[in-house]
This record gives structure tokens, sequence and C-alpha cells, in this order.
């Protein structure tokens, strides 16, 4: 009876993973490293700063549906302000929770949340035309979402979190290109890790590890410094 009991438990929780409650914030440190080959050699740099996100209001949408205003702040280090960088959207149904940011809605979770349940996070994103954001373009590279990992612990920066999921996004590379992307969320306070590499090399293949070879794109790395305990 008891092992039942968790097994429903485990499958019907899943909402929980990204609370939604106004007033609540979470705050990360972000690691970001460059690559460009209009150089010769290549450019790598590095950059960090802080990104904070506050849950500011809930209203209607047009279908009638609660969504959540999402206040993203910036600062550069710890001496500075934060300042208004983006407002973003979330919205939570009955199997999924959509996530708009700069325009592109994503479904970042799905619910319930099972070892291995995949789906299409990008099914609402067009970004066929996008230079920038051609990277998503689903023609090319294979964006199926999947629960990794259920129910785990995870440690960073002096928090451990004991029941937390992770979803890989993407996980292709080739002698070529490297597309990787996966997130980590953790019970009750959301998001608390996120790495993104886009990837690019002309190099010739070697025993060098790929991002050791890159020549053009991005690594992004989020990870949580803090959050309200509500």
């Amino acid at each position: 009876m008891n092992c039942k009991k968790e097994t429903v438990n485990n499958v019907y929780l899943a909402k929980d993973f990204y609370p939604l409650q106004i007033g609540f914030w979470q705050e990360y440190k972000v690691d970001s490293i460059i690559f460009s080959d209009f150089t010769d050699p290549i450019t790598i740099d590095t950059f960090s700063y802080f990104i904070k996100e506050n849950i500011e209001s809930k209203y209607k949408d047009l279908k009638g549906e609660d969504n959540y205003r999402i206040e993203q702040f910036k600062k550069n280090d710890n001496s500075s302000s934060y300042l208004i960088n983006h407002i973003i959207s979330v919205k939570q149904t009955s199997t999924n929770l959509q996530r708009v940011e700069n325009d592109l809605r994503f479904i970042k979770l799905v619910f319930p949340a099972k070892k291995d349940l995949s789906w299409n996070g990008n099914i609402y994103i067009d970004v066929i035309d996008e230079a920038t954001l051609e990277f998503y373009n689903p023609d090319k590279y294979n964006w199926e979402y999947i629960y990794s990992e259920v129910y785990h612990s995870f440690e960073i920066n002096g928090f451990s979190f004991d029941s937390c999921i992770t979803i890989t996004q993407i996980d292709e590379e080739n002698l070529f290109e490297k597309k990787y992307s996966k997130e980590i969320y953790a019970k009750n306070i959301g998001l608390v890790y996120k790495e993104l590499l886009i990837l690019e090399t002309q190099a010739a293949p070697s025993n060098q590890d790929f991002i050791d070879r890159a020549e053009n794109g991005f690594i992004l790395k989020y990870s949580i410094v803090n959050y309200n305990f509500n």
C-alpha cells in the first residue's frame, strides 16, 4: 500500500516543480561563453551576470485562462542594482506549463512527470526565418524534450534539493555541430539549473572534446543563488 501511494504522488505532483505564487522570486548567476570565428585566431569571450525573476501579478488571457506576469531583472555584478530586462508570462494548464519569453512560447513541463516521457516543447515556435534563432529550426534539429531524471537529489551553490526533475531538451552532436540543452527543477522552487550549448566548428576531427574545438556559438549556464522562502 505504501509503495502504491508513493507512485501516485510521484506522478501527480509534477506541478509543484514550477510554483506560481505572486511575490515568489528566484535569483540566478549566469555564466556565458561566446565563440566567434570572425577573427583569427577565434575570439572567446566570457561573461557573468545575475538574473532575478519575480512573479508580479496574475491576469486572464483572451481564452479566459490564468497567466502569470513575471518581471525579469538583470545586473552585471553584486555591486550593481537590478534593472528590468524582460517581461515573461507563464500559463499552467491541466496538461502542461507554458512559458513565453522574447515572444517565443515553450512548453517547459508536461503533467504528469514520468521517466522517459517526451514531448515537443517547441511546438509553438516558428523561427525558420530568424537567423539568430536558427538553432531552434525543427526541420534541422530534434528538439524532443524528455524527463531524463525524475525525483532525484541535486546540490548547487550550497543548496541541497531532495526532489528534482531533469528535462533534456536536445542532445545532438556530429563532427561539426553540437546542440545540448537541459533544465533542472526542484520541488517548490522551480528552475535551479539550466545549461545550453549551441556550438559549431570546421576544425578537423580529433580526440579533443567538442568544446575545445568550437569556433562559433555559445555556452549559457544558469545556477540558482537565492530564492524567497514562502
